[in-house]
């Protein structure tokens, strides 16, 4: 069933969706939060940009987390490029949610708790991978690729 939600979550992040049916693994960012995404405020929350080498279209990184806190990669492109992201983590208890640029006063979550999902950018600007654990805590692979259209 999809119902309005506005709830403060444990980690002290303000959760505004206008519809829901499960919970997520971190919310849209507060108005006052978007325009400095290295900035975000939430309690157990690293930030952090992925960057890619000179002439690359692919980026590595592998870090830890613990149960109840979230790292968010922030990392730039354009509408209409590619994007594949893949999670992988020893016990298969990392996810990751993909969350839009700035567009207007809200970001868009685009996708919920997955281990892999691609798809062609619908607009310009910094992206935000949320990365969270399902249980216990988890050490993590992220891979990230971002092509032009052929």
């Amino acid at each position: 069933m999809l119902i309005p939600v506005l709830s403060t979550l444990s980690a002290g992040l303000l959760l505004a969706t206008t519809l829901v049916n499960s919970p997520a693994i971190a919310p849209a960012i507060p108005a006052q939060l978007q325009s400095a995404p290295m900035q975000l405020a939430q309690k157990g929350a690293r930030v952090r940009r992925i960057a890619f080498a000179a002439g690359k279209d692919s980026a590595t990184v592998t870090d830890s987390i613990v149960l109840g806190s979230r790292d968010i990669w922030v990392l730039n492109a354009r509408q209409g490029q590619r994007m594949q992201v893949k999670i992988t983590s020893l016990e298969q208890n990392a996810v990751f949610e993909v969350v839009a640029p700035k567009q207007g006063v809200n970001r868009r979550v685009l996708q919920r708790e997955t281990t892999l999902w691609t798809r062609t950018l619908p607009q310009t600007g910094d992206y935000q991978l949320v990365v969270g654990s399902t249980r216990g805590n988890a050490t993590y692979t992220i891979q990230v690729s971002i092509r032009s259209p052929d």
